[in-house]
Formats: structure tokens, sequence, C-alpha cells
């Protein structure tokens, strides 16, 4: 009989952690379950969509309308794959 190590259980498994993944993760953690994020690669890497977004994102993003704002990649393959990012104005 196989004896399985201890297993943590997920609540959900985000696929891909470019920017995305990597976002909807995080809000997705922010909302108490726990996240088990999967990508091809070891991190951080280069990536070309990768410098997109970045931490001081709310100072320098201005919106006057409230509302969720979709920013995209500009990748082709990426957009094909539908990648985005969005930030939530209140």
């Amino acid at each position: 009989m196989l004896i399985l190590p201890d297993v943590k259980v997920y609540d959900t498994l985000v696929v891909g952690m470019g920017p995305a993944g990597a976002t909807a993760a995080y809000q997705l953690s922010l909302g108490g379950l726990s996240v088990l994020g999967l990508d091809k690669a070891t991190h951080p890497r280069y990536k070309v969509c990768g410098g997109g977004l970045s931490a001081r994102i709310d100072r320098i993003f201005v919106a006057d309308n409230p509302g969720d704002w979709m920013l995209h990649c500009h990748v082709t393959d990426h957009q094909e794959s539908g990648m985005m990012a969005m930030i939530r104005v209140s």
C-alpha cells in the first residue's frame, strides 16, 4: 500500500504565475482562501510583460472614474491566451 507524505489541501489552484495569475492568486488569498500557484518556470524570472505593473502602481496610476480598470498585455501570444490584470478604483 502506498503511503503518502503529509498532504496540504488548497481551496484553489492558479496555473500560470504571470501578472494575471499572480494577481488572481493574491486577490483570492486576500479573500481568505488558501491558494497554490504553479508555473512552468522558476521565479523570479525575466518576462517581457512582467515589468508592466510595479508595487508603486497606486502612486503612478491616476484614475478619476471609480470602477474596474483592465490592463492587458500587448505581447501577441499573451493576448491570444487572455492575459490581463485589473485595478479596482473605489
